[in-house]
């Protein structure tokens, strides 16, 4: 894109009488005095790469709602916490560490597994190392997503 046109683009985008419009709006007020081949292109790359634009953009994420304290177990074994440590060396075809932890006595266990592990296995290694010395807990806290806590 040669000077004269970023500079035609600037006028009609960047300067306060033009005020960061978007890129349609920009479109319909530069077709009313100029043409060139692609310039719909160089239009949407310029407004796309302003910077006060990106500023101010409001985000189109939904709102995230407010964190909530975890209550403090009745006792020991009420409540775990489970996660997966990935990114580790493979060692006898595992690769990656499935961490359990009591949130009231922090009585941890770290059982090898794979990356690739289903729900039912992570269930069966979860009774084999944890329920078959404890007791089953009646709240477990994880990080994976809703499907994982169901299948499992």
């Amino acid at each position: 894109m040669g000077e004269l046109r970023k500079r035609l683009i600037h006028e009609f985008h960047d300067t306060p009488l033009a005020g960061h419009k978007k890129v349609r709006a920009t479109m319909a007020e530069f077709q009313k005095r100029y043409f060139w081949p692609c310039k719909g292109a160089d239009v949407e790359e310029h407004v796309k790469a302003c910077v006060k634009c990106q500023m101010v953009k409001h985000s189109t994420q939904p709102k995230i709602g407010k964190l909530r304290p975890l209550s403090i177990p009745k006792q020991n074994f009420y409540s775990i916490l489970m996660n997966f440590m990935t990114c580790i060396l493979k060692v006898a075809g595992n690769n990656a560490i499935m961490v359990i932890v009591c949130r009231l006595s922090k009585w941890s266990a770290f059982v090898p597994c794979s990356k690739q592990a289903t729900a039912e296995k992570v269930a069966q290694l979860f009774l084999d190392n944890c329920v078959r010395h404890r007791e089953f807990p009646w709240d477990i806290v994880s990080v994976r997503g809703l499907l994982f806590q169901t299948q499992f």
